[in-house]
């Protein structure tokens, strides 16, 4: 999706639920004052859903060893509802950082 006059200050590539890949990847973005989850769906391509940052909480945030990599579980309330994201750590926590520093804003 493209917002007209606004470049994402930082984006990342997170997998619904608990596992990475299992269910897609999805991307998460974050603008002023935005958070923007895009995800693909089946013969309709990518579609956007857009978050104000008023309406998003992190729940959780956690990281777990799986082998040699770490993998971080994001768990952000998006307008009531409690949606797990899993990504790779090293990916993960700048956008992570990012958006903690944009929700002590609002």
């Amino acid at each position: 999706m493209q917002i007209e006059g606004e470049e994402p200050r930082r984006s990342v590539r997170m997998s619904p639920g608990p596992w990475w890949g299992f269910n897609g990847v999805d991307r998460l973005e974050l603008r002023p004052g935005l958070l923007v989850h895009s995800h693909f769906i089946l013969f309709h391509g990518y579609l956007s859903r857009v978050h104000e940052l008023e309406q998003v909480e992190i729940v959780s945030v956690g990281e777990v060893r799986r082998g040699s990599k770490r993998v971080l579980k994001l768990r952000l309330r998006l307008n009531g509802r409690v949606r797990l994201f899993t990504g790779w750590a090293h990916d993960a926590a700048p956008f992570v950082e990012a958006l903690v520093t944009q929700l002590r804003r609002v």
